[in-house]
């Protein structure tokens, strides 16, 4: 089991954000990636991969839109590297980063085929793009792990998705114990309706809003935006609404 903490990548004090992590034994640190709210989210995660030795990063999350396929795999890629093999690939259809440029998220089709994309470029392989021959050639000159993929997924059609193409899939349905099991169900129907064979699973985590504190009312303050952020993934089209109060 894996603990992370879920940030915004503020250049001013990411540094000291990252080693608090990792001091208090996070195993992970994701940041928001939505251009016209906050820093450049690579930027920060490479501030953040130098100044800590164990703590796994990646964006949370990236889209399928705001950066060519190519763009994004070369970005954790070299995220990969500057961390010595603690990068993670987060990513979703597109909230903020989509609304704030005046788009919607992207159909789950398109979705699809980013990642199917991103896993070829990753993996060191090449793809047709315009008719040409489309490649990370600098990938050959490393020996770094290949970075997995981690889908946020709320409704049913992007946790198929997810369950077939990525490494991982992180859960945006609260803390419902039902709710979570459905999402869990989910990723089976998806494999089971496929018909196709899968090396295996992907490992699943879920996003959950938790904050600590001796004053329950200061505690509501501080996870107050969070807990807004993931209740408007709930509202949004193809979303399971069931259990929710």
């Amino acid at each position: 089991m894996e603990f992370w903490h879920f940030g915004v990548p503020s250049i001013k004090n990411i540094e000291v954000m990252a080693k608090k992590c990792e001091d208090l034994d996070f195993n992970g640190l994701t940041l928001t990636d939505s251009q016209n709210l906050s820093n450049e989210t690579y930027i920060a995660l490479t501030l953040a991969a130098r100044a800590t030795t164990r703590l796994m990063l990646g964006p949370g999350v990236t889209n399928p839109l705001t950066r060519h396929a190519a763009v994004t795999a070369s970005a954790i890629a070299t995220l990969q590297d500057v961390s010595e093999g603690r990068a993670i690939l987060g990513i979703g259809r597109g909230d903020s980063s989509l609304f704030n440029i005046g788009h919607k998220p992207v159909p789950p089709r398109v979705f699809q085929t980013y990642i199917e994309t991103l896993q070829i470029y990753l993996n060191g392989g090449s793809l047709k793009a315009n008719g040409y021959e489309s490649q990370l050639k600098w990938l050959e000159n490393t020996n770094n792990k290949k970075v997995p993929i981690d889908v946020a997924a709320t409704g049913p059609k992007i946790i198929g998705v997810g369950a077939m193409t990525s490494e991982r899939v992180s859960f945006a349905l609260g803390a419902d114990v039902d709710r979570l099991a459905w999402g869990v169900s989910q990723i089976e129907q998806s494999i089971l309706d496929s018909n196709q064979m899968i090396s295996s699973k992907p490992s699943l985590g879920a996003y959950l809003n938790i904050c600590v504190h001796d004053d329950i009312e200061r505690a509501a303050e501080l996870v107050r935006p969070g807990v807004g952020i993931f209740a408007h993934f709930t509202g949004m089209s193809g979303a399971n609404r069931d259990h929710v109060n």
